[in-house]
């Protein structure tokens, strides 16, 4: 699991922590990691951090990608961010997107 934020924050570690018990529980293996060094807030971000999730998949040869998604408004619920877009649309392996 990789996670995207501009600050890592106590709260941050919880979820990870909270999100690598469930993997655990579910016989999931894998390895957590949070990337500070992208600007997530920033104007334009979410199609730099879609191509930094497609180099990751290249670069650990991964074989699904499972992202969430959040709408901001009416509009947002009704279509993708331009983060899941990226993905969608340049990856290689199959993407699913959750709320």
């Amino acid at each position: 699991m990789v996670h995207f934020t501009d600050i890592r924050t106590e709260a941050t570690d919880d979820v990870i922590e909270a999100a690598e018990e469930i993997f655990t529980t579910a016989g999931v293996e894998g390895e957590t990691e949070i990337i500070t060094d992208t600007q997530v807030s920033k104007p334009r971000s979410s199609t730099h951090i879609g191509k930094r999730v497609l180099q990751l998949v290249d670069d650990r040869e991964y074989d699904h990608v499972i992202m969430g998604h959040h709408g901001t408004g009416a509009v947002g619920e009704l279509i993708l961010g331009s983060t899941a877009k990226t993905v969608i649309e340049a990856g290689t392996v199959p993407v699913t997107v959750v709320p």
